[in-house]
């Protein structure tokens, strides 16, 4: 299959600019693609988690609009890669990875969110 998403590659700081620039939470997606537990203790605000080592994980993707744009991010680098792979060869035209996860984020001091 041809790819017909765009993917960019964002450092934390990136991300945050876009997110403090693109105010309409409407506009785009962000997705944790960690596990459930992971996504609970810290994750960057009004995240979806969609678990990328669930079974279901291709099927989660599909449910969503392909037309808007999507903030991807795992613990460091690895399934962010893979999975911004994957989302453009299923056709979502645009999508942001953020370099280094959710690690270099909390590393660079920026804001998360966490369950009690």
């Amino acid at each position: 299959m041809d790819r017909e998403g765009i993917i960019n590659n964002f450092t934390p700081n990136e991300i945050n600019d876009y997110i403090q620039t693109n105010h309409n939470i409407k506009d785009y997606m962000i997705i944790d693609l960690r596990s459930p537990a992971n996504c609970r203790k810290n994750r960057l605000s009004n995240a979806l988690n969609i678990n990328y080592n669930d079974e279901n994980f291709e099927i989660e993707l599909e449910k969503l609009d392909k037309n808007r744009v999507y903030l991807i991010y795992c613990s460091w680098d690895a399934k962010s890669n893979i999975a911004s792979e994957m989302m453009a060869d299923l056709g979502f035209a645009k999508i942001i990875r953020m370099i280094g996860g959710i690690s270099a984020w909390h590393k660079d001091d920026f804001l998360l969110e966490h369950d009690e």
